[in-house]
């Protein structure tokens, strides 16, 4: 899967939530990861009274769980593309979150292009299964959109707080700007147990101080169990 794809699958070691153009840093609100279920995952949605609409899950297993994790990071939060699944980047030099898309509701469209060498929306949707479901989706299913924002979130970076913060924020903004018509898709990037691995057991993550900061990488990472009925290897 191309790196692009994961790069909010999570953040090296700490959790960054972006909030209007401040990024705060809630190391002490990220716990070790649990392999969740998907019925875990929509109660969770649904006692906080998230939007539950398009929510996905990555098509994985417990052989891929490394690039899920730590493949790929980035410091900004969301993938943005146009009407056509085209991937846009942002051309100005803010490296907030919450200004680049406030930049896209308020219509300031020259402050984004096409992205080189990115791939389309249409790739990202074939590695995707709606969460409820587990159906797949193509760009057909969305048609009358004009801009689509992709986010990923995982119950153990924040909890709710981290959710409100991220992708229920900007489910809380598209409903205010009316210029254009957004979908946002939200990807879910927890460990999960379909995947092979044993519901609700941990993931140990252990991070260390580095240049003022914090951050971890896979070989931090202490695997979750595997099923004795599952099928998967490691």
């Amino acid at each position: 899967m191309h790196l692009r794809i994961l790069r909010m699958a999570i953040f090296a070691g700490l959790l960054i939530i972006l909030v209007s153009c401040k990024a705060y840093l809630f190391k002490r609100n990220m716990i070790d990861p649990q392999v969740e279920t998907r019925q875990t995952l929509q109660d969770f949605l649904s006692r906080h009274s998230f939007n539950t609409s398009n929510q996905f899950v990555m098509d994985a297993d417990s052989t891929k769980k490394n690039w899920t994790l730590f493949d790929a990071m980035s410091s900004n939060g969301s993938l943005i593309f146009d009407k056509d699944g085209k991937p846009l980047c942002y051309q100005g030099e803010s490296h907030c979150d919450g200004v680049i898309l406030g930049q896209l509701f308020e219509g300031k469209l020259d402050s984004f292009s096409l992205c080189k060498d990115e791939p389309d929306l249409d790739v990202l949707l074939n590695s995707l299964n709606v969460l409820q479901t587990g159906k797949k989706v193509t760009l057909e299913d969305f048609k009358g959109t004009d801009f689509f924002i992709v986010e990923y979130w995982q119950k153990f970076r924040g909890r709710k707080l981290g959710y409100k913060t991220g992708s229920d924020w900007t489910d809380r903004q598209i409903a205010r700007h009316q210029r254009f018509r957004f979908t946002h898709i939200n990807i879910n990037s927890d460990f999960l147990d379909e995947w092979g691995f044993v519901a609700g057991d941990r993931v140990k993550i252990n991070i260390r101080k580095k240049n003022g900061g914090f951050s971890c990488d896979q070989d931090m990472l202490v695997q979750p169990r595997l099923r004795s009925d599952s099928s998967s290897t490691q």
